[in-house]
């Protein structure tokens, strides 16, 4: 049962690095965008709270920037290309997290 525990815990993560990845194709309609902004806000306020837990401060405080960058409510306003750039670096930031998390649960 905690092994599916486990393997569940990285579903969010995984569906939000395809949602940024799949972000970065030009064809997306402005929707997906709005869609993309909701999902991210959310998965990053879990990952904030997640790193919490883990008493991972750095990683809390990132996520908080991230939920912060993405949220649909007082939207921050960036072009095309720095939006890119803030993808990939959500997407490296969170594959960086679930490394260091994975790591930690092999090692209790």
């Amino acid at each position: 049962m905690d092994y599916l525990k486990n393997k569940l815990l990285y579903l969010p993560k995984i569906i939000l690095i395809i949602l940024l990845l799949w972000a970065l194709v030009p064809i997306n309609p402005y929707g997906y965008y709005t869609f993309l902004r909701i999902v991210s806000f959310l998965i990053f306020g879990y990952l904030a709270y997640e790193s919490y837990q883990n008493k991972k401060v750095f990683w809390m405080l990132l996520n908080i920037l991230f939920a912060i960058m993405y949220n649909p409510i007082i939207k921050v306003y960036l072009n095309r290309d720095i939006w890119a750039v803030v993808n990939i670096i959500s997407v490296i930031s969170i594959i960086i997290l679930m490394v260091i998390l994975r790591n930690e649960q092999k090692q209790q």
